[in-house]
């Protein structure tokens, strides 16, 4: 009778330590608390610029879980991606995605700004969020809770080849003498916060009336900066 109280005794304190855990085996039969893991189809995702949107794939693994429940997708800058995507190149914020009893695979769309800057294949962060309550329920998450979305630049440049500069200081001629304009000095430097440059001119030769000068800027192809 001792023996028999002693075993049925082992036997409960197996049961109780397997419920705990979430685990049981009874002889060849593995059980399982039921749960569904939650994740991204994939670790990146991309779209041109001109798409408006990007779609991203929600995947639910279940394991005799058969309950309908939602999650949040989260789109935010990630700092850590170079160049990354700021706020006013994508809609920033949380939107939910609902599963049905039975289903595996949700997508939830992102908005893109399509504006016409020329720019870099940027990129930001999408995330999964679970609230407390659905998790506590058997929603986990899965391999994949995070991934990088790339908006890839389809914005073409529209500007003209600038022609040559001239080879010699550029000559006025009016009626009464010959002008001569040229630059103050041959190199010019700025700093961008200044905001503007300003450019020198020299004006010689004989002058008796007042003279207009024309002037554009250009981007050269090739050029080398003297040291210092």
């Amino acid at each position: 009778m001792a023996n028999l109280v002693c075993c049925l005794s082992l036997f409960l304190t197996v049961i109780v330590l397997c419920t705990y855990q979430g685990d049981a085996t009874f002889g060849s039969r593995y059980y399982r608390k039921p749960y569904v893991a939650v994740s991204f189809s994939q670790s990146a995702y991309s779209a041109k610029e001109s798409d408006g949107r990007v779609a991203v794939t929600v995947v639910a693994h279940r394991y005799y879980f058969y309950k309908s429940f939602s999650v949040k997708i989260k789109s935010s800058v990630n700092t850590k991606l170079r160049p990354y995507a700021s706020s006013s190149d994508f809609d920033e914020g949380t939107q939910v995605v609902s599963f049905s009893s039975r289903q595996t695979k949700a997508t939830a769309y992102i908005r893109i700004n399509n504006d016409n800057k020329v720019e870099y294949t940027e990129g930001f962060k999408v995330e999964i969020l679970i609230s407390r309550d659905v998790y506590n329920s058997g929603v986990k998450f899965g391999g994949r809770p995070t991934a990088n979305v790339y908006i890839k630049n389809d914005d073409i440049a529209t500007t003209h080849p600038p022609s040559p500069p001239p080879t010699h200081p550029p000559t006025s001629y009016y009626k009464g003498g010959v002008v001569k304009v040229r630059l103050s000095q041959k190199v010019y430097r700025v700093k961008e916060s200044d905001g503007f440059a300003v450019i020198k001119l020299l004006v010689s030769g004989h002058r008796r009336s007042s003279i207009q000068i024309g002037a554009r800027t250009f981007i050269p192809t090739k050029f080398d900066l003297p040291a210092g």
